[in-house]
Protein backbone atom coordinates (compact mmCIF):
# COMPACT_ATOMS: atom_id res chain seq x y z
CA UNK A 1 0.00 0.00 0.00
CA UNK A 2 1.28 3.28 -1.11
CA UNK A 3 1.43 5.70 1.09
CA UNK A 4 -0.82 4.27 3.81
CA UNK A 5 -3.67 4.02 1.33
CA UNK A 6 -4.87 1.70 -0.78
CA UNK A 7 -3.15 -0.33 -3.56
CA UNK A 8 -2.59 2.04 -6.43
CA UNK A 9 -2.89 1.26 -10.12
CA UNK A 10 -0.06 1.89 -12.54
CA UNK A 11 -0.17 5.58 -13.93
CA UNK A 12 -2.33 6.67 -12.05
CA UNK A 13 -3.61 10.00 -12.29
CA UNK A 14 -4.11 13.00 -9.25
CA UNK A 15 -8.12 12.52 -9.79
CA UNK A 16 -7.78 8.66 -9.47
CA UNK A 17 -5.69 9.13 -6.71
CA UNK A 18 -7.53 11.10 -4.80
CA UNK A 19 -10.96 9.61 -5.69
CA UNK A 20 -9.45 6.24 -4.25
CA UNK A 21 -8.14 7.64 -0.85
CA UNK A 22 -11.80 9.15 -0.77
CA UNK A 23 -13.58 6.09 -1.31
CA UNK A 24 -11.27 4.27 1.16
CA UNK A 25 -11.52 6.44 4.00
CA UNK A 26 -15.22 6.69 3.38
CA UNK A 27 -15.87 3.02 3.92
CA UNK A 28 -13.25 3.09 6.65
CA UNK A 29 -16.01 5.43 8.04
CA UNK A 30 -18.78 3.03 7.01
CA UNK A 31 -20.41 5.81 5.17
CA UNK A 32 -22.85 5.81 1.91
CA UNK A 33 -21.46 8.57 -0.39
CA UNK A 34 -24.83 10.00 0.26
CA UNK A 35 -24.03 10.27 3.89
CA UNK A 36 -20.72 11.35 3.19
CA UNK A 37 -21.76 14.00 1.07
CA UNK A 38 -24.95 15.08 3.59
CA UNK A 39 -21.62 15.25 6.21
CA UNK A 40 -19.70 17.33 4.18
CA UNK A 41 -22.96 19.74 2.98
CA UNK A 42 -21.70 19.03 -0.99
CA UNK A 43 -24.05 17.09 -3.78
CA UNK A 44 -23.58 13.48 -3.76
CA UNK A 45 -23.37 13.32 -7.17
CA UNK A 46 -20.15 15.15 -6.10
CA UNK A 47 -18.71 12.71 -4.24
CA UNK A 48 -19.24 10.29 -6.64
CA UNK A 49 -17.55 12.33 -9.25
CA UNK A 50 -14.53 12.57 -7.29
CA UNK A 51 -14.22 8.73 -6.19
CA UNK A 52 -14.87 8.08 -9.53
CA UNK A 53 -11.50 10.66 -10.80
CA UNK A 54 -14.39 12.26 -13.19
CA UNK A 55 -13.55 15.75 -10.74
CA UNK A 56 -10.84 17.35 -9.82
CA UNK A 57 -9.56 19.09 -7.73
CA UNK A 58 -12.46 20.55 -5.66
CA UNK A 59 -12.92 24.19 -5.07
CA UNK A 60 -10.99 24.96 -1.58
CA UNK A 61 -14.56 25.45 0.09
CA UNK A 62 -15.35 22.19 -0.99
CA UNK A 63 -12.12 20.90 -0.10
CA UNK A 64 -12.54 22.49 3.54
CA UNK A 65 -15.42 20.70 3.63
CA UNK A 66 -14.34 17.38 3.03
CA UNK A 67 -11.70 17.18 5.01
CA UNK A 68 -13.22 17.03 8.54
CA UNK A 69 -16.10 14.86 7.36
CA UNK A 70 -13.26 12.39 6.16
CA UNK A 71 -11.60 13.39 9.52
CA UNK A 72 -8.91 14.69 7.81
CA UNK A 73 -6.41 17.37 8.68
CA UNK A 74 -6.80 20.72 6.43
CA UNK A 75 -5.23 20.85 3.72
CA UNK A 76 -4.92 17.11 3.13
CA UNK A 77 -6.58 17.01 -0.25
CA UNK A 78 -3.62 19.18 -1.49
CA UNK A 79 -1.06 16.96 -0.58
CA UNK A 80 -2.89 13.45 -1.70
CA UNK A 81 -3.13 15.15 -5.48
CA UNK A 82 0.63 15.46 -6.19
CA UNK A 83 1.08 12.09 -4.70
CA UNK A 84 1.00 12.16 -0.39
CA UNK A 85 -1.19 10.58 1.74
CA UNK A 86 -4.07 12.16 3.96
CA UNK A 87 -1.40 11.58 7.27
CA UNK A 88 1.31 13.07 7.97
CA UNK A 89 4.11 10.91 7.63
CA UNK A 90 2.32 9.05 4.78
Amino acid sequence: MANGGPPAAEAETAAQRLGRYMQARRKALQLTQTQLATRAHVNPVSISSLETGRQVPPRSSTAGRLEPALSWNRGALAVILPGGGPYEGD
